[in-house]
């Protein structure tokens, strides 16, 4: 049913976009395309931009856009959106990617206006909504000393990904460090391993001379089905069991008649 409604609301919204024929001045190219740049992972809540570039040659340029998602809140500049220009083939159309994380599609209807009348060329692109992974750590001086230019460093799995400098420390005093991965996507689905370290020895990470914690990314899998299946099995072994021993019990000896 939501495929329909899109199809429908392509239609309708690509009729209105449609130039009114008239005749060009010169011969336009024969054949007329378009084509996107745009980002495959973005987070939530985050300004980007779609360019688009179609064939150059024809007259009254047009660009629709439909937006696509499970939710759309946060999204600009809305559900739908559509430009024009005489003669530019160039466009660029600011977007502001929704407030939940999910899979965000975009219907891209480009038309024109040729010699021989009017064109057109369809696309849809696939953009990755994530959710911001935010870092923060505490690192306190528990010297009598003040410390300069402490490096804190971020490693996923043993792999650095993020880094930032403390200029001073005063004695005794903690700083809070948080910092933004905007593209989360390096992270495997399952368990990962968040490690922070200082260059400073004397420094510690959250009251301790080291930190380093697991956490999951992605849905948690479902053992539920262990459960059951080991309910089943102690049920099954219990009823043969018992059936077991009504059958010893009619049973006599065979020499007793």
């Amino acid at each position: 049913m939501k495929a329909f409604v899109i199809s429908i609301l392509i239609v309708l919204f690509s009729m209105s976009l449609v130039p009114a024929i008239s005749v060009a001045t010169a011969p336009s190219p024969a054949v007329f395309s378009a084509s996107a740049v745009y980002p495959s992972d973005v987070y939530t809540g985050e300004s980007f931009q779609i360019y688009i570039n179609a064939t150059y040659g024809f007259t009254n340029y047009s660009v629709g856009l439909i937006f696509s998602a499970d939710n759309l809140s946060g999204i600009s500049p809305g559900a739908f959106d559509h430009l024009n220009n005489a003669s530019n083939p160039y466009f660029v159309i600011d977007v502001t990617a929704p407030s939940s994380q999910e899979s965000l599609t975009i219907y891209v209807s480009v038309f024109a206006q040729g010699y021989y009348g009017n064109v057109s060329h369809y696309m849809t692109l696939h953009i990755n909504v994530y959710r911001p992974m935010i870092l923060t750590a505490m690192v306190t001086n528990p010297t009598a000393s003040a410390m300069y230019n402490v490096t804190v460093t971020f490693y996923l799995d043993s792999f650095e990904i993020d880094s930032s400098v403390i200029k001073s420390i005063a004695p005794h005093q903690t700083k809070i460090v948080n910092e933004t991965i905007v593209r989360p996507i390096f992270m495997k689905k399952g368990y990962n391993t968040l490690t922070v370290k200082v260059s400073n020895s004397a420094a510690l990470i959250n009251n301790a001379a080291s930190y380093s914690t697991k956490f999951y990314y992605g849905k948690p899998p479902n053992y539920t089905w262990i459960y059951y299946v080991a309910a089943a099995v102690l049920i099954f072994m219990v009823v043969m069991v018992i059936a077991a021993g009504r059958r010893s019990s009619k049973l006599g000896p065979k020499w007793k008649k």
